[in-house]
């Protein structure tokens, strides 16, 4: 075998995009992509993996499982209360809640921990899980920003402090069982920071003489800085925190898109080059809001708006929960969809398991729309096929993009259902109240799955992505040349890798995509084809392709594979390098672009394998 110095070509190229490690364009390339309002999506619109990570997990109380454990800080600070450990949580599982029972003085009843300054600046959220056991009012009271609320545990209601309001609060519901999780976000502050449970007597007293019996029970404390409660993350001896990649939306209309890889967990994340997409539009009119009346929810099911921080690193995500009804009926969120008969659709969601694990993306009526999925929520994710084509892409901290592909078979409507399912698939079940799906980010658009677009009240088109370069601007003149293209296929959609022409007559194309084929190097010379050079495939993923050509002869290779060859090649004249599209924007690729070399002589057979190895 050769080695590399030897097969590797020695000359240097006229013209190199190093996508992937620049991420930047040269200044002498033009990139553009029309997204001005109205006819195009604004930009928060547009969305790409960014290398930005958010604070997707956090949990500054030590031992936050068991309230009662010796190394808690709450047990250093015991005012006339009795804490009992072993007691049942939201879940039957949880058998680490405490019981806080106030004694029979007449006097205040807490317990408190000192955190010290834990912001320098900003906002702190607490929660803590609680249920009443004979005393109802649960008071939460933070010191140092000096912020208050009584959550009633028997109403449901919150109850701020009038002296003392905090930022926000909430109550949520987390089983049939009476089980909250109470939330309190404090005001701005700075300094030391004291937290404080109070059991407070039916009238909301702060000093009271306990009956020695009635108590409230409460599992799993929280803090996070922040203005929301992020997901419940225990902790034993040391603090929990985690970040996820960020979803996020471009800054400016037409500014390229460098994306790296969201599935690097908490790392940088690697980069997958420039993201270059054809035109597409969002066809749903609300993309993030399944609170809204747009989508329906049936009886059963219940939907809460901006419970948990969604992949664009914003509380944003929405919670769909089986409710405990004692039915066994179906449970999803809809929408009736009109289709157009022998139109390939595709629907995908951003969705995450809050405790159901199983989801379905599927028709009302699939000879309507012929498409039926069951997503798995855990680990790296799976997929059940019953109808069309699906896929799920792990996108960190727990979430998975979900989307199916099928093909309408009628002109009609009917519902799309984002549909949840009990652990042994079921569609039709009862749930327990509280376990369901979070949901964000819902797109239907035709053809494959392309990036997110954000949908506010109406639909959202997003235009083509268009990258060129003059070559008299990069040193080459025509001729004997060669091209070399390093990219990532996401679908297939009879996009171009590269396109070197004058016109729409004269071209050096290298690699097409169409559904069962990968055309390494196309060429015409005043609309009469010169070269043509493919193999079968269907694979999408990794792609490297190269190519040489001088007169009457032409060489390509694909992935270090073989090397076709022509003998009759004459040269086209060619003023332009356009990537990722022909000379008219048309034919856009669905994927990333890694590399571009262009090389003003025709490299060898043994260079191209080198290239594309």
């Amino acid at each position: 075998m050769a080695s590399f110095s030897s097969t590797y070509p020695a000359q240097r190229p006229v013209f190199s995009l190093d996508a992937a490690n620049a991420g930047r364009l040269d200044p002498r390339m033009t990139f553009s992509r029309a997204d001005t309002p109205p006819t195009y999506a604004a930009p928060s619109a547009v969305h790409f993996w960014s290398n930005e990570k958010h604070l997707s997990s956090e949990n500054l109380w030590i031992q936050s499982d068991d309230l009662s454990h010796a190394y808690n800080p709450i047990n250093d600070n015991v005012d006339d209360l009795t804490i009992t450990g072993g007691q049942t949580g939201p879940t039957s599982s949880i058998t680490t809640a405490v019981e806080i029972k106030p004694n029979t003085s007449n006097t205040s009843h807490r317990f408190y921990a000192d955190y010290g300054a834990v912001v320098s600046s900003g906002q702190l959220t607490f929660s803590v899980y609680a249920k009443a056991s004979g005393y109802k009012n649960l008071h939460i009271f933070v010191n140092g920003p000096d912020n208050g609320a009584t959550f009633d545990l028997s109403a449901a209601t919150v109850t701020n402090d009038a002296t003392y309001p905090p930022a926000a609060t909430s109550m949520t519901q987390v089983g049939s069982t009476g089980w909250y999780r109470c939330t309190l976000t404090t005001n701005s502050f700075s300094g030391n920071v004291q937290w404080q449970l109070q059991v407070r007597n039916d009238s909301d007293d702060y000093t009271y003489t306990g009956d020695g019996t009635s108590a409230i029970i409460v599992y799993g404390g929280q803090i996070n800085t922040g203005s929301s409660a992020l997901d419940y993350q225990a902790t034993t001896t040391q603090i929990h925190r985690e970040y996820a990649p960020t979803l996020k939306s471009v800054a400016t209309a037409g500014a390229a898109r460098f994306e790296y890889d969201p599935t690097d967990g908490q790392s940088a994340g690697t980069s997958l080059g420039i993201l270059i997409e054809g035109s597409a539009t969002n066809l749903l009119n609300y993309s993030e809001q399944f609170d809204n009346a747009y989508w329906s929810k049936p009886t059963g099911t219940t939907v809460t708006s901006n419970v948990a921080v969604a992949p664009s690193g914003e509380l944003a995500a929405d919670l769909a929960v089986a409710d405990s009804d004692g039915s066994t009926i179906t449970r999803y969120v809809a929408k009736v969809f009109p289709f157009t008969s022998g139109t390939t659709y595709t629907l995908s969601v951003y969705a995450k398991a809050a405790g159901l694990t199983k989801f379905a993306l599927r028709a009302g009526n699939p000879a309507t729309y012929s498409a039926q999925t069951i997503f798995t929520l855990t680990g790296d994710g799976s997929v059940s096929v019953s109808l069309g084509s699906a896929k799920i892409e792990p996108c960190g901290n727990g979430w998975y993009r979900c989307s199916v592909t099928g093909t309408a078979g009628a002109s009609s409507s009917t519902n799309l259902l984002l549909s949840l399912l009990d652990s042994s698939e079921n569609y039709t079940f009862d749930g327990d109240g509280y376990s369901g799906v979070l949901l964000w980010g819902a797109q239907m658009e035709t053809g494959a799955a392309s990036s997110y677009l954000k949908a506010e009240g109406s639909t959202v088109t997003r235009a083509a992505d268009s990258l060129s370069v003059a070559t008299a601007d990069i040193g080459y003149t025509g001729g004997d040349g060669s091209l070399f293209i390093d990219l990532s296929l996401n679908a297939r959609t009879s996009g171009m890798g590269a396109f070197l022409s004058s016109d729409a007559d004269n071209y050096y194309m290298l690699g097409q995509f169409s559904a069962t084929l990968d055309y390494m190097l196309y060429s015409e010379l005043n609309n009469a084809v010169q070269i043509a050079q493919f193999e079968s495939s269907t694979a999408i993923g990794a792609k490297k392709l190269a190519a040489s050509w001088s007169t009457n002869n032409a060489s390509s290779c694909i992935n270090g594979g073989s090397v076709a060859t022509d003998t009759s090649n004459a040269l086209p004249l060619i003023t332009d390098l356009h990537i990722g599209s022909n000379q008219a924007g048309a034919a856009v690729l669905n994927g990333h672009v890694k590399r571009v070399a262009l090389y003003n002589e025709a490299l060898s057979d043994t260079n191209l394998q080198a290239l594309t190895s």
